[in-house]
């Protein structure tokens, strides 16, 4: 219900802000048009590329999300407060994340960073996936490689464009 009314609140104050755009191109919504950019921008692999990974990344947020709580709780034993309180720790790395992205942002190549991003979330998630093969389940095999997971994925949401956030939902949808 919340969302509702938030969403009802939102759509009235477009109503009210002024366009802030100089120059209005009037077929930019014409299906055509968005179909042949979107067409144009699926032919650039190293884009696919970066966004599939960056939906897998995406994908692995969403199952931390929805599957920690039961292995925390019934698998680890630990309690709802506690979950709760160390929850915090993967919450850190979504900050950090964010304030190193915005302070590397405009002086380093986004696609390197995009790159650096996919190399520290997926050697988190290599380590996080071998201390639970290996039977290693503990609040720190859980909650311990997500800050760095979140760090990663940071600086990928902060410099993909809006074709790789659409291959990237894509793709976490799928998953």
């Amino acid at each position: 219900y919340f969302l509702l009314i938030y969403s009802i609140f939102l759509l009235i104050l477009t109503f009210y802000l002024p366009e802030t755009c100089k120059e209005l191109d009037k077929e930019a919504l014409q299906i055509k048009k968005i179909a042949t950019g979107y067409l144009a921008k699926l032919k650039n692999k190293r884009l696919v590329t970066c966004a599939l990974l960056i939906g897998c990344g995406t994908a692995f947020a969403y199952l931390f999300a929805s599957l920690a709580p039961f292995i925390g709780i019934k698998l680890i034993g630990l309690s709802p407060d506690a979950y709760g309180l160390l929850y915090f720790i993967p919450s850190s790395g979504m900050v950090m994340g964010s304030l190193l992205s915005l302070h590397l942002a405009g002086k380093a190549n986004p696609f390197f960073l995009i790159w650096i991003g996919i190399l520290i979330a997926l050697s988190s998630s290599t380590v996080m996936l071998f201390l639970f093969l290996f039977n290693v389940i503990t609040p720190l095999s859980l909650f311990l490689p997500m800050p760095f997971i979140f760090i990663g994925l940071s600086f990928i949401f902060a410099n993909a464009s809006a074709m790789m956030h659409f291959i990237n939902i894509g793709t976490s949808v799928l998953t």
